[in-house]
C-alpha cells in the first residue's frame, strides 16, 4: 500500500503539479482566512455573532466557550447556524484536508528525491500529511457529533474535539516546518555545488 502512494506522490511530485497543488491550497486557505464560508453562511440566512468556522480555531481551549458557541445564546450559532455549519462544512471542509494532505505529501515526496534521501527513515516524513488529514476529518466529525446531540452536553466530546483541534494544528506546522527545512537543506546543497564548479 505504501508503495503504490509512493508511486501515485511521485508522479504528482513534478513542479507545475506542486504549483497547481499549492496554488489550490492557498486559495482555499485564503476562502476560509478571508471569512467568505461566513458570508456565504449569513446570505444563506445566518444571523449568529460568531464566525461560521469559529469551533475550528486552535484557542478554544475551554469546553465552556465551546459549548457556547453551539448554544442558542447571543455568542453562539443557534439552530440556523448549526445547519449551516454541518452543510458548509460537508462542503468545504471535507475537501481542504484531502487537497493539503496530497499538496504536503507530495512536496515532501520531491524535496526528498532532490535530496536522495530515500531510506526508510526519511520515507516515514511521509505520514505526516495524511496523519494530519485524518486527525482534522477527526475533528469534524467530533464537531458534527457537538451539533447532532445538542442541546446534551458531553464534556468528554469537548475535551476530544478541543485535542484534535490542537493536534490538527500541531501537525499542519510540523509538515509545514519538514517541508521548509527540507527546501532550505535543498537550496544549501545547491549553493555548495555551485562555489565548487566555481572554484573548480
Amino acid at each position: 500500500m505504501f508503495s503504490k502512494l509512493n508511486t501515485f506522490l511521485r508522479k504528482l511530485a513534478t513542479p507545475v503539479r506542486l504549483v497547481l497543488l499549492g496554488s489550490g491550497t492557498v486559495i482555499y486557505f485564503l476562502f476560509f482566512a478571508t471569512g467568505i464560508p461566513d458570508g456565504l453562511a449569513r446570505l444563506l440566512g445566518y444571523k449568529g455573532k460568531p464566525e461560521m468556522f469559529a469551533l475550528e480555531t486552535f484557542d478554544l481551549f475551554n469546553r465552556d466557550k465551546t459549548f457556547e458557541l453551539l448554544s442558542d445564546l447571543p455568542g453562539g450559532y443557534g439552530d440556523t447556524g448549526r445547519r449551516l455549519y454541518l452543510y458548509l462544512s460537508l462542503i468545504f471542509d471535507i475537501a481542504f484536508p484531502l487537497l493539503y494532505v496530497v499538496f504536503m505529501a507530495s512536496f515532501l515526496v520531491y524535496v526528498l528525491g532532490k535530496l536522495n534521501l530515500w531510506s526508510s527513515q526519511w520515507q516515514k516524513l511521509l505520514w505526516l500529511p495524511p496523519l494530519a488529514g485524518i486527525v482534522d476529518l477527526l475533528e469534524n466529525a467530533s464537531i458534527y457529533a457537538l451539533i447532532f446531540i445538542y442541546p446534551n452536553r458531553l464534556n468528554w466530546l469537548l475535551d476530544l474535539k478541543i485535542i484534535l483541534t490542537t493536534a490538527k494544528w500541531t501537525l499542519i506546522a510540523v509538515n509545514f516546518a519538514a517541508i521548509l527545512t527540507g527546501l532550505v537543506i535543498l537550496v544549501l546543497r545547491k549553493r555548495e555545488n555551485l562555489q565548487k564548479v566555481v572554484t573548480k
